[in-house]
């Protein structure tokens, strides 16, 4: 016979209770923290609310001392930072019972159900949204696995992690781990590869240099901060006093950051703030090549002139002017300059070329530029000052250090060390206001400033060409090596330019028309390209020496005509022209 089962009144209500009330996480948790208020946690409490708490160590696989603990922890997540006296007062127990159950507590913290901060001395706890989210959905929180990421996925989980370590979510011990694990499995990208070559991951660990160059990098990748201070990382470290030492070996550019050229001090108003960094141009090459950050667009120049787009002509100079233009060109080979380069470094030596072209209008300085350029097989980024300044303030400092810097890059990415040139440099290089009250005089002292560091610091080839040197500022003329003053060329040298630029007119007419015409090469150059276009329009009748004093005579603004010295014969013309 079946056995017979008899169900009282209260086993039978408590059955219907049991399938009206469906339990989640949240219910269960909800039920705990209810029944918990006042209780110290007794076996009278425990026993009460057994079935909560069961099914809360069985959904999360902890025990009975966790479930409570993490559904008062739930409760109070809201005020996001709980204190253990918090839930003694709720819970009406002495706070030695609660720090009994460290224990406990430091589990869920290795489990990552909650986190720890420490601020002042005292500690708190909180607990993540992301917790929060999987018991909402009635799920056991997993950490994520470390994965394989993208670059940008690598600075964004970065990113979180710093984050909570500023504001003490993390440990310090806790925080080191879990970057080394981040870094450590994303080690196929470039940017852990680079951070292992210059020493910043070493021995299982990021030193100290190496968590700052990692949490500035992804404030340059997440906020796009290029302007970088040490204050922000503070609370990054251990204590205070590791954090004091960095600040001071980076203030007084004794870091191994600043030794390998990964940052810089930032520039204001042209001089080095001690206070604020940024990366290098080398820094972002290297390290953050793979993001999409279109960092290759800091070596390109629309300014850019190909050395095999330069005609080659010939060039006329007075026998000083020659001689310096020639040994210039020699030093500016490839052999001789790189030779010159290293010895100079090899010494302690500044090892940047910097040239001064000066003289009159019209006087070859520009030409000569592209004439050297062409023969020394480097292009020319021709710099058009004016363009350069901005009419906002603080722009036109940063469109200045922004030059260099893409100069800078462009040198370390070219094979050949390109040329920079400052054409008609007058109002850069001209005497700096004392006690500039306006804000376009400060401008243009600011950005004297930088120009000026920026020379001291010049690792590559940069020539400024002017008409005026009465104004040259005493710091610009000791910042360039080498100065080649450009005259207005000499009767001999006068023939040599007509003969190369109109050809066709006979030794005698040139003769004429160098004794006659105190001209500048440029000058010559208006006469000839007049010339070349009658020449289309009307034909070659119109080449008599009479035509072409008169377009001399046109080319002259002031017709004050100069007393003639001396003579020279066809003859030594025609030898020395030859």
């Amino acid at each position: 016979m079946g056995e017979l089962k008899v169900k009282t009144e209260t086993g039978e209500q408590t059955e219907k209770t049991e399938k009206k009330e469906k339990l989640t996480l949240m219910t269960a948790m909800d039920n705990i923290v209810e029944l918990s208020e006042g209780s110290n946690l007794s076996d009278e409490f425990y026993e009460k609310a057994k079935r909560y708490i069961s099914y809360v160590c069985r959904k999360l696989s902890v025990n009975k001392v966790q479930a409570v603990l993490l559904s008062l922890f739930v409760d109070n997540c809201w005020d996001r930072d709980v204190e253990l006296r918090t839930l003694a007062e709720y819970l009406k127990c002495r706070m030695v019972r609660m720090i009994n159950y460290s224990t406990e507590i430091d589990e869920l913290l290795k489990r990552k159900m909650i986190r720890i901060k420490n601020r002042r001395g005292e500690t708190t706890y909180a607990m993540g949204p992301d917790v929060i989210d999987a018991f909402k959905h009635n799920e056991a929180f997993v950490p994520a696995e470390p994965k394989l990421l993208t670059c940008d996925e690598l600075f964004c989980e970065i990113y979180s992690l710093f984050e909570s370590r500023v504001y003490d979510y993390l440990p310090y011990e806790e925080f080191i781990s879990e970057l080394f694990s981040l870094l450590e499995t994303n080690r196929n990208l470039e940017f852990v590869k680079q951070l292992r070559t210059y020493k910043l991951i070493c021995d299982n660990i990021v030193n100290d240099e190496g968590i700052i160059f990692v949490f500035w990098a992804s404030r340059l990748v997440c906020d796009n901060d290029y302007n970088l201070d040490t204050q922000s990382f503070g609370d990054l470290f251990k204590n205070r006093a590791i954090a004091n030492k960095l600040k001071g070996k980076l203030s007084r550019g004794e870091s191994m950051l600043q030794k390998n050229g990964l940052i810089q001090f930032c520039n204001e108003d042209g001089l080095a703030n001690h206070e604020k960094y940024n990366l290098t141009v080398k820094a972002k090459q290297e390290f953050l090549s793979e993001l999409n950050m279109n960092l290759n667009t800091t070596t390109r120049f629309k300014e850019l002139i190909k050395h095999e787009d330069i005609t080659e002509c010939k060039m006329y100079y007075n026998k000083r002017e020659s001689r310096q233009v020639e040994q210039l060109k020699e030093l500016l080979t490839e052999e001789r300059y790189t030779k010159v380069c290293s010895e100079l470094k090899r010494v302690g030596m500044r090892s940047g070329f910097t040239c001064l072209f000066y003289g009159a209008p019209g006087t070859g300085k520009t030409e000569t530029v592209m004439q050297l350029a062409k023969a020394t097989h480097r292009d020319v980024i021709q710099v058009n000052y004016a363009e350069l300044k901005s009419c906002w303030v603080g722009e036109s400092e940063k469109n200045v250090k922004n030059l260099f810097d893409r100069y800078r890059a462009l040198v370390n990415s070219s094979d050949v060390t390109p040329i920079l040139l400052f054409n008609e440099a007058d109002a850069l290089i001209g005497i700096r206001q004392k006690g500039a009250d306006r804000a376009v005089e400060k401008m243009e002292n600011s950005i004297q400033n930088i120009i000026l560091q920026e020379l001291e610091q010049l690792e590559g080839i940069f020539i400024a060409t002017t008409n005026l040197t009465e104004n040259l500022d005493k710091a610009f003329e000791r910042r360039f090596l080498y100065k080649i003053e450009f005259e207005k060329p000499s009767i001999v040298a006068r023939c040599g330019i007509w003969k190369s630029m109109i050809p066709i007119i006979s030794d005698e007419d040139i003769c004429y028309l160098a004794y006659h015409y105190d001209f500048s090469g440029g000058q010559i150059e208006n006469v000839a390209r007049k010339q070349a276009i009658d020449l289309i329009l009307y034909g070659k009748e119109k080449m008599s020496l009479e035509y072409i004093k008169e377009k001399c005579d046109e080319e002259l603004i002031h017709k004050n005509p100069m007393p003639r010295v001396g003579f020279i014969s066809d003859a030594e013309i025609s030898r020395k022209t030859s």
